[in-house]
């Protein structure tokens, strides 16, 4: 028998049930994902270089 917490004892777990097809092309984000998120990355690096000079600079 599953425990659960006190304030859940009169909730019954429901749940869907349905057969999902197989996508097999290539999406947008399966090519380009890693591109994504090595532009994302530089683009905050790039921000954080602009940014944090400024703020110490500016608050001396």
């Amino acid at each position: 028998m599953e425990e659960f917490h006190p304030a859940c004892s009169g909730i019954k777990k429901k749940y869907l049930s349905t057969e999902v097809g197989i996508y097999d092309q290539k999406t947008f984000y399966n090519k380009y994902g890693d591109y994504l998120g090595r532009i994302s990355a530089f683009i905050s690096v790039m921000i954080l270089l602009i940014f944090i000079p400024k703020r110490i600079i500016f608050s001396s």
